[in-house]
């Protein structure tokens, strides 16, 4: 196989996500999670191509079914969360004024950026020039957003909870 051709994706799904901030003009982008290789996860929302190590995408995954918890909790003021586990990113419950909890969960990741992509590999504790922040929010009204120092995307509780999902899914296939 030459370097330009593809491997066939070994997981792939699809789905249109709510702009969260602008869903009353009904704004959606695609996103995609796939899997070609054992040791990384794709994840393409709109025309942005992230990929992520094994373990970032699976931390992401578990912050993101945090996220959606909180959020679900609020439909009946209780606080739902995780079962208790050691977390790569540093993770805040908080309640503000309206009794409403929030969720947030950040971290500084080591990256790899090329023109079409970027890659974050591993955790870091110590700032240098090769990394990105990555957060994890709820929102107002029920939504989650998605922050990179270069852009952020924000969804539905829905489409959180899916691509955590599908973020597993594709960790799971060798």
């Amino acid at each position: 196989m030459s370097k330009t051709e593809m491997q066939p994706a070994v997981f792939f799904a699809e789905r249109e996500f709510t702009c969260w901030r602008e869903r009353e003009c009904k704004d959606v982008y695609p996103c995609q999670v796939s899997r070609q290789g054992s040791d990384s996860v794709r994840l393409k929302l709109d025309d942005v191509s992230i990929r992520f190590s094994k373990g970032v995408a699976q931390e992401i995954a578990h912050c993101l079914k945090d996220a959606f918890l909180v959020n679900l909790g609020n439909q009946v003021n209780v606080l739902f969360t995780s079962k208790k586990r050691k977390s790569k990113l540093e993770r805040k419950f908080h309640k503000d004024v309206s009794g409403r909890w929030n969720y947030m969960a950040d971290g500084r990741f080591k990256c790899q950026q090329t023109e079409n992509e970027i890659y974050f590999s591993k955790l870091v504790k110590i700032p240098g020039d090769t990394m990105e922040e990555l957060g994890i929010y709820t929102v107002e009204d029920g939504g989650v957003e998605l922050v990179f120092d270069f852009m952020c995307y924000s969804f539905s509780m829905q489409d959180a909870f899916w691509l955590a999902e599908s973020l597993m899914d594709a960790n799971r296939y060798e």
